[in-house]
């Protein structure tokens, strides 16, 4: 493949990504397409089998994966959505999975330059079914592994955006024109990338130190000399120096044999390109073969249909080519009878060279052990019935003894080191309420039993508390990670359950609620802690609740994905200062028609993923643990979001259970019997929400104090005194504190947030705080201002502020849907509004947009922005959005005197402007709305040949007049105004357009030798002369005499169409002598940039070209060289190492040089 499409893989990763599965994830990089121009004529045809079904229309029978495409931007280029489904389809019979992989693929215009971008959306490790412990593997390919949706089904696994304006050839047949790229072959390519063809290695040229980490393909890399990447220390320049040395192979076992027994070449140059480096192969190595589909560039002119053998060889060792053995554990086993059911199910992509598997049991944690051949059931199913010991015993277990055709043994669970466990025991479900003297305190032997999830690793004890968490809830004992020692790093992932006795909730027309005290000392994210239940004696588990969910208080606080065990909602952080913090659970939602046979696991998690200096804490401990049981409650929780728009529906649910009759008071008068009802209100303000119930045996009431938040709606001009100034009306601005350092009202005495603008209440983050907590979120909302009338309006406030310069910050968003969705306001760095754009950081704070951040020094600063662009766009609410990242943490901000002016009251008084209305035909006039006065609504009438003829709105509108208008167009603006009812204006004689014409000009010498030369221009009535795209003073006449040398050019008015000539470069020196060249190229041979020294008398323009031994045109630019000796600068990234030819060209002569690039 020629190097001329730069395919970039960021590697700004290592951070973890929101979802709710129990595995470990962390945000994949991201491939980017940069464009370029040497054209190339290899041609490799799709894979023939792919190419007989599309013969025979077969192409959906081809799937051996079913890629799903959501297109955006496609509709209005079809040709170019069926070339980017002729690559999926491609890819689709050539991969296996029974999974479904989702392709967000987006076509819009991306700028110039890039042709697009892909990849994976999440990276997992630690998944059911993982090969390899710890090991990242992208999504689609995590998913294939494990037989199951991992992230939420139907979620983007891959994400692609394309350019809409490349110059593509969209065509399927593989005739790419040498001018075009194919848009089959980079949409192949990246989707290569977004199946798991990249490194999550990176390289620090600030100490030459390399970072590596365990990926998929990563953990393939070796150098020539046989050292894996794996075996250099991590963070160091020995790695550094590895991942430069140009000397980087992959050896997966089945690349190497389709590779002729030799190790596949990978792209490392000794100058690492984060673009490019580790995650392709060697283009001096695979360019012009069956394998150039991933080298790192793509040329114009080439078309590549087929990934190759040594691409899809890596593929099948990193896993997708895969046997999968299926089997569910049951963690317990209620009965001391009844035999213990084994069932496991194998399925394959390939041949298996051992099907026999055979179950490894024991009841003594294998000091001895019993091996049972499964029975063969058909189908790829095997069973067997383990028999009941008769006592209450732990059961420990594996299957092995299936190997494939490469050689690769499988066993389950996937990590034979791991074993299953199962606890059998003999117990009948206990009664509710359970409370502390029944064993929640834990100050007796524990009715509680801990149990590995993954890792064989019991960290729970019972006991004394020592170290940093040592103080009880009640009593002396707890439950805890380890009683007197920290965490420590483990070598592997591994997740402890604590189990709890069965409990009995079958009485339906109850109300039960869990509760216990939680202490953490753990450092985010090494460790999580979560919650779990089953209704079926074990056998099947659900997590309970969801961060923040209304059925619980101090319920949860992550969605991050830190547990091991089903799924990956978690406490990560506890903020109660290493004390108990008591957390509930309203468990009547989960008993159904009532559950007799209920658990609850207590899953604690660590990943090995970090440094040492993480696991430096102590760990998690509980105590009084307790499950209520009472009758029905009033209780409900509102489910909509905390702050909410007039007259849009809120959303009341019941939690409880056994309530007979319902009758809710909503605080505005109204009312409802239903038990779930939705509600409106029509008003801003703060309600309390009342709920009465009736049960057979009686009633209970309960009143949610400030339970609904409406924002008030108020007019077009808002003022200090309306409540701006946040001394009166303090329902007018509203908070929803998300995380962290919270908006108060008041006044802090904090340096950098100190003080107000005016009075004695500002909104401040943390009023006594010093420094605000890192991962904070909080919003503040205005009022819902109407911008119904047209004309100007401006926003303003003022703050004070003390914020971690380009980390962390805020905006002000606005919404013109009632809270729907949201938008950054005014996103532009200037004086007087935003500071600077933030760092790229989205994962753990802002992405990279403007912010008010840094600092104002103390004083309360005005910030400012026009807002006449939204009049007659009706209600608009706005928001100020506070966010601080994961790391340093600052003073926080002051925000305070927040004002809106609107159009001045009054009559309507109808008046516009106008630019541009001169010129050629097609002339393009831009009309502004300048009224005064109370205006509702306005139209335009444009007059003869305008496109659009008639508007309304404000614009400013932009109108198109085609023909010859010579001053014979008259426009009218008509407005509507409560006040005097409807007005109009009319503007006569305001648009002239003329013919277009064509503008040239012709040179003549004229006095010899002295270097004079006469410019003439095409005929018009107005001329203008230029040297250099800069106008030439007084040079107005149709001729212009010159003795300077460069490139000119003339415009021409012929009735007021004025066009220009082009630029023609004008040698007005025929001295051979003076022209001599003295030119050198330095440094030669030449790294990422050289430079060009010409010493000679000419002075003028200097054409710079650059071609390739292919002859092909790689770099054109020019330079004005203004005295004998000049300098110019190029640079060269993304070039080939290689010979090229240099051309310089000036006055009427051509030199050239040979120059060698080296990288």
């Amino acid at each position: 493949m020629k190097r001329s499409l730069l395919l970039s893989l960021i590697t700004t990763l290592f951070l973890f990504e929101v979802t709710t599965y129990a595995q470990n994830s962390r945000k994949p990089p991201v491939i980017i397409c940069p464009a370029s121009y040497i054209s190339s004529n290899l041609r490799i045809p799709a894979p023939p089998n792919f190419l007989e079904n599309v013969a025979n229309a077969r192409t959906a029978s081809s799937e051996n994966a079913h890629i799903i495409v959501t297109y955006h931007g496609f509709d209005d280029n079809p040709e170019a959505q069926e070339a980017f489904q002729y690559a999926v389809d491609i890819w689709a019979s050539i991969l296996h999975s029974d999974v479904p992989i989702y392709l967000d693929a987006k076509f819009s215009d991306l700028g110039s330059g890039v042709l697009g971008s892909a990849g994976t959306t999440l990276l997992l490790k630690d998944f059911d079914g993982a090969p390899n412990d710890s090991t990242w593997f992208n999504i689609a390919l995590a998913e294939k592994i494990a037989g199951k949706d991992l992230n939420i089904p139907g979620e983007p696994d891959i994400s692609a955006s394309f350019s809409s304006t490349a110059n593509w050839y969209l065509g399927t047949d593989g005739n790419t024109p040498s001018s075009q790229h194919d848009f089959v072959t980079v949409v192949l390519h990246e989707i290569g990338h977004g199946l798991g063809f990249f490194a999550l290695d990176s390289f620090d040229d600030s100490n030459n130190s390399g970072t590596r980490n365990p990926g998929a393909y990563d953990n393939y890399i070796i150098n020539g000399n046989g050292t894996m990447i794996y075996e250099l220390p991590n963070n160091s320049t020995e790695l550094g120096d590895f991942l430069t040395s140009s000397n980087l192979f992959i050896n997966s076992p089945s690349t190497v044999s389709l590779n002729g027994g030799f190790k596949a070449k990978i792209y490392a140059p000794s100058t690492y390109n984060s673009g490019s480096s580790i995650s392709h192969w060697d283009d001096n190595t695979f360019d012009g073969t069956q394998n150039a589909l991933m080298t790192h560039a793509i040329a114009t002119g080439e078309s590549i249909h087929d990934p190759g053998p040594n691409m899809m060889g890596l593929f099948t060792d990193m896993g997708w080519i895969n046997t999968r053995l299926k089997h569910h554990n049951k963690l317990i086993v209620n009965s001391l009878t009844d035999a213990i059911p084994i069932s496991v199910t194998i399925t394959t992509d390939t041949t298996l060279t051992m099907e026999q598997p055979v179950l490894h049991y024991s009841y003594d944690d294998f000091v001895s052990q019993t091996d049972q051949m499964l029975n063969d059931d058909g189908n790829g199913t095997y069973s067997f019935s383990i028999p009941n010991p008769g006592v209450v015993s732990t059961l420990k277990y594996y299957i092995s003894g299936v190997t494939d055709a490469l050689g690769r043994g499988y066993t389950a669970p996937s990590n034979g080191a791991f074993r299953y466990t199962t606890l059998i025991r003999n117990e009948s479900p206990t009664s509710l309420p359970y409370t502390l003297a029944d064993g929640g305190d834990f100050e007796t032997p524990s009715d509680f039993e801990q149990v590995s999830l993954k890792g064989d690793v019991q960290i729970w004890q019972q006991g004394i508390p020592g170290n940093t968490l040592n103080t009880p809830s009640s009593g002396t004992q707890v439950w805890k990670t380890n009683l007197n020692k920290n965490i420590s790093q483990p070598s592997s992932d591994y997740a402890s359950a604590l189990i709890s006795p069965m409990f009995d909730m079958s009485d339906t027309t109850a109300d039960y609620n869990l509760q216990f005290d939680l202490s953490m000392d753990v450092d985010v994210p090494a460790m999580g802690f979560s919650v779990f239940y089953s209704i079926d004696g074990g056998s099947n588990w659900l997590e309970l609740g969801k961060p923040d969910d209304p059925r619980g208080v101090n319920w949860m606080n992550s969605t991050e994905n830190y547990l091991l065990f089903e799924s990956g909602n978690a406490w990560i952080k506890d903020n109660t200062d290493d004390m108990p913090q008591t957390v509930s659970y309203n468990l009547s939602d989960i008993i159904g028609d009532g559950e007799s046979e209920v658990y609850f696991a207590l899953v604690a998690s660590v990943t090995n993923a970090y440094n040492d200096e993480v696991y430096d804490f102590d760990g998690i401990m509980i105590d009084n643990f307790e499950i209520t049981k009472s009758d029905p409650k009033a209780t409900f929780y509102v489910d909509t979001t905390k702050i909410n728009f007039p007259n849009k529906a809120v959303q009341f649910t019941y939690i409880s259970k056994g309530a007979q009759t319902f009758n809710w008071d909503f605080g505005d008068g109204e009312s409802s019997s239903e038990k779930n009802p939705a509600h409106s209100y029509g008003s801003g303000g703060i309600y309390n929400v009342a709920l009465t119930i009736t049960y057979p045996t009686g009633s209970d009431t309960y009143t949610l104090g400030s339970a609904i938040k409406v924002i008030e709606a108020r007019g077009s001009t808002y003022t200090l005194d309306d409540g701006g100034n946040m001394e009166s009306n303090f329902d007018d601005f509203l908070v929803d504190n998300i995380s962290g350092t919270p908006f108060e009202l008041g006044e802090s005495s904090i340096e950098g947030k100190n003080g107000t603008a005016s009075g004695t209440h500002a909104w401040v983050t943390g009023i006594d705080s010093t420094e605000y907590e890192d991962r904070s979120e909080a919003y503040l909302y205005t009022p819902l201002f109407d911008f119904s009338l047209f004309g100007s309006y401006e926003f303003s406030f003022k703050a004070n502020y003390s914020l971690e310069e380009g980390w962390d910050g805020f905006i002000v968003e606005y919404t013109l849907n009632n809270g729907e969705t949201w938008e950054q306001l005014d996103p532009e760095n200037r004086d007087g509004w935003y500071d600077k754009t933030g760092e790229d950081n989205e994962e753990q704070g802002w992405p990279a947009i403007p912010l008010f951040t840094g600092t104002t020094n103390g004083d309360f600063v005005l910030k400012t922005t026009d807002l006449s662009d939204f009049s007659g766009m009706g209600k608009i609410g706005f928001r100020f959005h506070f966010k601080s990242d994961y790391a340093s943490v600052d003073v926080g901000v002051a925000i305070d005197d927040v004002e809106l002016v609107g159009p001045t009251p009054g009559p309507g008084v109808p008046d516009f402007t106008f630019e541009g209305n001169t010129g050629c035909d097609g002339q393009v006039v831009t009309f502004t709305n300048v009224s005064t006065g109370s205006i509702t609504s306005l139209e335009w009438d444009f007059g003869a040949n305008a496109s659009p003829a008639t508007a309304t709105g404000g614009g400013p509108i932009q109108v198109i007049y085609s023909g010859s208008v010579l001053s014979a167009s008259s426009v009218k603006l008509t407005v509507e105004s409560p006040e005097n009812g409807v007005q109009s204006i009319t503007k006569t004689d305001i648009i002239s357009t003329a013919p277009l014409h064509e503008a040239s000009f012709t040179e003549e010498v004229v006095n010899g030798n002295t270097a004079q030369s006469k410019l003439t221009a095409s005929n018009g009535d107005a001329f203008q002369w230029y040297l250099r795209d800069e106008p030439i003073e007084g040079a107005t006449e149709q001729t212009y005499v010159t003795d300077v040398k460069g490139f000119y050019s003339v415009d021409v008015d012929i009735d007021g169409c004025v066009v220009n000539s082009g630029r023609i470069n004008i040698i007005t020196s025929v001295d051979q002598k003076a022209l001599e060249n003295k030119a050198s190229i330095y440094p030669n041979p030449a790294n990422n940039k050289f430079r060009i020294n010409l010493s000679n008398e000419y002075l003028g323009d200097v054409l710079v070209e650059m071609y390739n031994m292919n002859g092909a045109l790689t770099y054109s630019g020019s330079f004005y060289k203004e005295s004998r000796n000049s300098e110019f600068e190029v640079t060269t990234n993304g070039f080939m190492d290689g010979v090229y030819l240099i051309k310089l060209q000036f006055a009427d002569r051509i030199e050239t040089t040979r120059l060698i690039l080296e990288k």
